[in-house]
C-alpha cells in the first residue's frame, strides 16, 4: 500500500497559542507532545471549589435582652471574599432574616436579678419555633442593653447564654452603642441618607431613651436620658410590683413617694407619665436644661440641635407614638 501523499502534521502545544482550539480531543494514533483535561461545564457554580472557597454562608443569631423585653432573631449571612484584589478579607454581601421571635417581657426575680430559669426558657422556645438547635449555629450574640444590664446576674446569664446556645460573642451595649444601634435599626439612618436631611432619633426603652443625630446617613452625635417606660410596674390590682430606682426617682419628681406594694392609681400614673414625656422633650429642645432634667443625662447632652428636618421614635414605647400598640402591660409606656 503506498504511503500517504498527505501525511497528517504531528499535533503540537504550540498550536493552541492564544487561546486557539482549545476544545477539542486527540485521536488514539494521533502523535502529540501533550494532554488536556477536560471539566465538566455543566455542574453547579456553587459546587466548584473555587466559588466555595470565596462564598461562606452563615447562620447567625441575635439575642437581645432589653430592660423590658427579650428577643431572639435567626438570620442566614453570606460573605463573599474580595479575591480580585489579591485580599483575604470577606464582607457581607446578603443578609435573610429566617426567624424572629415576638417580643417577651424580660423577666426578672427581684429588683436585683434577671429570672434566669425562664429567660432560658423564652430563648429555648424561640429555636425550637424557628426549628434550629444551637449546633446549627455558627455565629451570633448576645447583647445586654439597659436596666436589664444593671442586674448583679446580667453579665452571668449573658455568657452562660453564649456558650451553651453557640459559640458566639457576649457583649454589653454602652449608652452611645444602643443610640447608634437604634438609629440603624429605626430606619433613621436610612430615611437620612436617601433624603438628605438630618434626622433625630429618638428611642424610648423599657430603662433608658436613647437619642441620635442623623446626617446624611451618618451617625455624628449620641445621648441617653434616664427615662424608660419600664422602671415601674404595678399588677391587676394596681399594686406596684417592680420599682427601679430610677422609677422611684421619677415619680418624686411628679410628687409621688412609692415604694413596692403601694397602690398607683391611673391618674398619678398619668401624672408621673406626663412628667417624663417632658423631661424627654427638654432633653431635645432646650440648652439650658433645668436641674431635674440636667440629672437624668446618663452622657453629655447632644451638640448642635439646629436644623433638625425631622424626628423617629422607636424603642417599645414608640409602638403607641404610631398607634400600632394599644395592649396595657401594667408601666408607664403608655
Amino acid at each position: 500500500m503506498p504511503d500517504n501523499p498527505n501525511p497528517k502534521r504531528p499535533h503540537k502545544l504550540e498550536d493552541h497559542l492564544h487561546g486557539r482550539d482549545y476544545d477539542h480531543s486527540h485521536d488514539a494514533d494521533e502523535e502529540v507532545d501533550h494532554d488536556h483535561d477536560h471539566y465538566e461545564t455543566d455542574g453547579r457554580l456553587e459546587d466548584n471549589a473555587l466559588w466555595i472557597q470565596d462564598h461562606v454562608s452563615l447562620l447567625s443569631v441575635g439575642i437581645d435582652i432589653g430592660s423590658s423585653g427579650t428577643q431572639v432573631i435567626f438570620s442566614r449571612i453570606n460573605l463573599r471574599r474580595m479575591g480580585e484584589e489579591l485580599s483575604s478579607r470577606y464582607f457581607v454581601v446578603s443578609r435573610e432574616t429566617l426567624f424572629q421571635s415576638p417580643v417577651s417581657l424580660t423577666p426578672y426575680r427581684s429588683e436585683e436579678l434577671i429570672d434566669d430559669a425562664e429567660l432560658g426558657a423564652i430563648i429555648d422556645r424561640a429555636f425550637a419555633d424557628a426549628g434550629l438547635h444551637p449546633d446549627n449555629i455558627d455565629t451570633g450574640v448576645v447583647i445586654l442593653t439597659g436596666e436589664a444590664l444593671r442586674r448583679e446576674n446580667a453579665e452571668a446569664i449573658a455568657s452562660v447564654l453564649a456558650e451553651q446556645r453557640g459559640e458566639f460573642v457576649c457583649a454589653t451595649a454602652g449608652h452611645h452603642m444602643e443610640s447608634m444601634l437604634a438609629a440603624f435599626g429605626s430606619g433613621a439612618a436610612r430615611v437620612s441618607h436617601d433624603s438628605g436631611k438630618r434626622i433625630l432619633n429618638v428611642d424610648i426603652g423599657g430603662g433608658t431613651t436613647k437619642l441620635a443625630l442623623v446626617e446624611r446617613g451618618k451617625v455624628i452625635a449620641t445621648a441617653a436620658v434616664h427615662v424608660g417606660g419600664r422602671l415601674l410596674v404595678i399588677d391587676e390590682a394596681r399594686r406596684i410590683v417592680r420599682l427601679d430606682p430610677a422609677g422611684r426617682h421619677l415619680a418624686a419628681q411628679a410628687g409621688f413617694r412609692w415604694s413596692r406594694g403601694d397602690v398607683a392609681d391611673a391618674a398619678s400614673m398619668e401624672r408621673v407619665a406626663e412628667w417624663m414625656a417632658e423631661a424627654i422633650l427638654a432633653s431635645v429642645s432646650e440648652r439650658s436644661f433645668p436641674a431635674e432634667v440636667q440629672s437624668l443625662f446618663l452622657t453629655e447632652p447632644l451638640p448642635g440641635l439646629d436644623g433638625i428636618d425631622g424626628v423617629m421614635f422607636s424603642g417599645g414605647v414608640a409602638e403607641y407614638v404610631y398607634q400600632r400598640e394599644t395592649r396595657e402591660f401594667g408601666d408607664m409606656g403608655l
